[in-house]
Order: C-alpha cells, then sequence, then structure tokens
C-alpha cells in the first residue's frame, strides 16, 4: 500500500430527495503493488438513479485523493487494502461521528429497469467482482473483510491495526439512515457496521479517513498462490452519514432538549442513559459526585 497516486481533489454531488446519496468505492488491480482506487456517486440522471463521477457541484464536503496501498502476507495468505482519503466540510455547519456505512442492496425484481445497475453480492455490501480476465468474480464476494486498515511488522511477520487508520466498529445505531436505492434496486439492509471518524468536524475543517478491507488469497492443491484466481477489481457500496453512534449510546442533545431559556428539564429526566465522551475538565466540587 505503499504506492500512491496524484492527488484529485472532488466533491459528492448533493443528497438526492428520498434520502442520503449512496457511494461507491472501487479497487482496480487489487491484487498488485500499485493498486487503483475511486470514489463515484450516485445522483439522479436522465435514466435514473445512477452510478455517475464526483463533482465540484454544491457538495456538502469534498473528497481528496490520498493514495491506496496494498501488501500480502503470505504466512497468512492474506492480501490488505487501504484507500486514503482527505475529506473537508464544505456544509456550512459542523458535523459530528462521521461515518461510511456500507450498504446492502437487491434486485427489485424487474431486471428491465435497472438501466445498468447492478445489486450487491448476496447479503455483503460487495458488488461488480471481476477477474484480471474480465470474468464475473462474485463468488469472492463472501471472502472480503471489510475491517480497519492494517500495518504489516516485518520483525513478527505479521499485522496489526494502523493507529493512523480510521476505526472500524460495530454494533452501531443505524435506523435513522434511510439512502435512495439506485434504479431497479432495493435497500435491503445498511449494516450496523464501518468506518467512524469520532469527533466533531468544523465548518471548514478537513480530516483523513483510512478505509481498510481484506481477502484470502487463492492456492492451488500444492499450496502455490494463483493470483488470476484472486477479485481483480470489486466495488463497496456505502452511505456517508453523521451523527451515528454506537447502539445504546444517547446523544448529548437528545438529553438537553430545547432549552432556549438555557434552565428547560431534560426531555428524558427520570430515565437512565448512557453516553460517550472525552472528559478535559473536571469542575466538580469536592463535596459533590465523583466520578471523574
Amino acid at each position: 500500500m505503499l504506492p500512491e497516486q496524484r492527488p484529485q481533489p472532488c466533491a459528492p454531488n448533493p443528497p438526492q430527495t428520498g434520502g442520503p446519496t449512496l457511494y461507491e468505492l472501487t479497487f482496480t488491480d487489487a491484487n498488485s503493488k500499485n493498486p487503483k482506487v475511486e470514489i463515484n456517486a450516485y445522483k439522479q440522471t436522465a435514466s435514473g438513479y445512477q452510478k455517475t463521477a464526483l463533482t465540484d457541484a454544491n457538495g456538502s464536503f469534498t473528497l481528496q485523493r490520498l493514495g491506496v496501498e496494498s501488501f500480502s502476507v503470505d504466512s497468512t495468505k492474506k492480501r490488505h487494502l487501504k484507500a486514503r482519503y482527505k475529506i473537508t466540510n464544505t456544509s456550512g455547519k459542523a458535523i459530528e461521528n462521521i461515518a461510511f456505512i456500507p450498504v446492502d442492496t437487491d434486485d427489485d425484481g424487474n431486471p428491465s429497469n435497472n438501466g445498468g445497475n447492478t445489486p450487491t453480492v448476496g447479503n455483503t455490501p460487495i458488488k461488480s467482482l471481476r477477474y484480471f480476465d474480465g470474468s464475473d468474480a462474485s463468488s469472492k464476494a463472501s471472502n472480503i473483510t471489510l475491517m480497519r486498515g492494517q500495518s504489516y511488522d516485518i520483525n513478527t511477520d505479521s499485522t496489526s491495526a494502523d493507529p493512523t487508520a480510521t476505526p472500524f466498529l460495530t454494533g452501531l445505531n443505524v435506523s435513522g439512515i434511510t439512502p435512495t436505492a439506485p434504479t431497479g434496486m432495493v435497500i435491503a439492509e445498511v449494516k450496523n457496521y464501518g468506518w467512524q471518524v469520532p469527533g466533531v468536524l468544523p465548518i471548514g475543517g478537513s480530516v483523513n479517513v483510512t478505509l481498510g478491507a481484506s481477502y484470502d488469497m487463492a492456492v492451488d492443491g500444492d499450496g502455490k498462490f494463483t493470483p488470476q484466481n484472486d477479485p481483480y477489481s470489486f466495488s463497496i457500496l456505502f452511505v456517508f452519514s453523521e451523527e451515528v453512534t454506537t447502539s445504546g449510546i444517547t446523544r448529548i442533545h437528545d438529553i438537553q432538549g430545547a432549552t432556549a431559556s438555557g434552565d428547560a428539564a431534560s426531555p428524558l429526566a427520570g430515565n437512565t442513559v448512557t453516553i460517550d465522551g472525552i472528559v478535559t475538565t473536571d469542575l466538580q466540587q469536592a463535596s459533590e459526585l465523583g466520578g471523574f
């Protein structure tokens, strides 16, 4: 994953009416030392809701590709991929807990109205898998694992979570996320896992994100690697969201409610809630409740 491509600033299209915009991250030449990566957005076109190139048109954020990496670990028979992007908030408001949530789609049962769109494979968010010769590699979809980007330690011949990569969380509360399905497709499931950048991204602020994936490399009966049987290219369908929380976590603004006067009672008064956050200062008096 050391080779990098020349950064290319671009911005997603505005979300479409009916739900958040879907995006597709595509790895090409994945099983080489010089893979490629790109992100496309779905938007309304003359032929329906279709995948299009990212444009500079009034997005709520911009994306700049920083690079892509690919490396294999022979001892574990795995290949690891990382895609790196810089995201800048151009929405005009602060956004919190940016998340990239994988999405599973199905055909709506009428193949005549797809307009070139294809569903993800099975119950995965993976689609458009091809071998090097261009033939279909859909059978490899379940072999691809989405994860926090990994780093390789040559001294131990092992991988571990890259501390600079974007955290990959599970158990996310995605009940309020309803993306618009591509023409001819239906949303089968918004997954409850994904990559999340914790904290608040202010107006005009930027943060680098790293999205990781891995798959088992193909081997023959003699244990020799057969890269021609590995996926040459594949895409990950996802939705960009914000304020996604781990299930069971209550947002601070939900606890505070509408308190314009500054002293209104919490709408959740009397309920037990769980919150998360980072304590930077303890302003309690010695006689008050502790806990920090």
